[in-house]
């Protein structure tokens, strides 16, 4: 379906100038000024590892001012409402012809101050992206958006050769934790589901560690922050176990670190894992308020255990006026 969401006609439309494969493309342009165009696919049921591709040909010629970009909606995240397909609540991540440059938000384009295609491709690029874990099992619609600011002139963009594939199998994770050391009171795990409801690490940054966990012996080909802010410093297998040390992340935000080449013997992958993190929301439920703060209060002084230890933000091994403070610094704060 083709709509203007903003500007005048014409809309998106089959063309059969320059397809790449014959008879015809999708084709899009807009003369000048500001637009907002929108190509949504019917719905598709994907599945675990799926993974789109097309054939993508853009003209944006003021590069940073006009653009497109890739949106997917799925009813289990944010409403259903269409989301960039790199936002860590999608959880996708381009494997090639990835987004060139951030839209500049000062004139007036609808996807000002977003990482889009813009500039020319000169001709037809592969992309290929992966669907993220989040959306497996849903029947989800892509977007194909592109906007314009008040200069925009002459910008066209030709996409073809759409299909959905599922990437070779991979090992099945069994579980995720993000640990922490609080102190001499020991370590203490949040599970991190592998689907559903994001886990959420309340406790201090910007340093975390990740555990996943397999059924059998695994390696690791590599592991990277796939969405989200943050860093990789180092990661280590030990038989079923994998542990990723993480930089840099910040708060109030959903990551998503991914695993490449797993391989476990018979199957070889890449395995995502979500983590929300939110410092002070010690019920876990994707939000910092008085709540939080009446929880740990009446948990001051208690020995920790696994029933308390989210209490302990700073992991210093007790529960005390400090935690409460870092809640009071940080009410307000949620998950997008």
């Amino acid at each position: 379906m083709a709509t203007n969401a903003q500007g005048p006609p014409p809309l998106w439309v089959t063309s059969n100038v320059t397809p790449d494969t014959p008879p015809n493309d999708a084709f899009v342009e807009t003369p000048s000024g500001l637009s907002d165009k929108r190509l949504d696919t019917p719905g598709i049921t994907v599945s675990a590892n799926a993974q789109v591709s097309f054939r993508n040909f853009y003209n944006f010629l003021e590069t940073g001012l006009d653009g497109g970009v890739l949106e997917v909606s799925s009813p289990n995240i944010n409403g259903g409402a269409f989301t960039d397909i790199t936002n860590a609540a999608v959880g996708g991540s381009f494997v090639t012809g990835e987004y060139t440059d951030t839209i500049n938000p000062n004139f007036g384009n609808p996807i000002g101050g977003r990482v889009a295609w813009s500039g020319s491709s000169d001709d037809y690029i592969d992309t290929v992206a992966n669907l993220g874990p989040n959306v497996a099992g849903q029947t989800i619609k892509l977007r194909f958006r592109m906007g314009t600011a008040n200069s925009g002139n002459n910008v066209s963009w030709r996409v073809d050769t759409i299909s959905i594939s599922t990437r070779a199998c991979a090992p099945v994770a069994q579980s995720a934790f993000s640990r922490k050391v609080h102190s001499g009171a020991g370590t203490f795990d949040i599970p991190l589901p592998l689907a559903g409801n994001v886990g959420v690490e309340c406790r201090s940054g910007p340093a975390h560690q990740i555990i996943v966990n397999f059924a059998n012996l695994v390696t690791v080909g590599s592991a990277a922050v796939t969405s989200g802010t943050g860093s990789v410093g180092s990661f280590s297998v030990s038989g079923v176990q994998v542990t990723i040390n993480l930089t840099s992340v910040t708060n109030a935000q959903r990551i998503t670190v991914t695993l490449f080449g797993v391989n476990n013997g018979t199957s070889t992958g890449d395995v995502g894992v979500q983590m929300g993190v939110l410092i002070g929301d010690t019920s876990g439920n994707g939000a910092v308020n008085a709540s939080d703060v009446t929880q740990t209060k009446a948990r001051i002084g208690q020995t920790l255990t696994t029933a308390n230890f989210r209490s302990d933000l700073n992991e210093s091994g007790s529960i005390n006026s400090s935690d409460v403070s870092i809640i009071k610094s940080n009410t307000g704060h949620g998950l997008p």
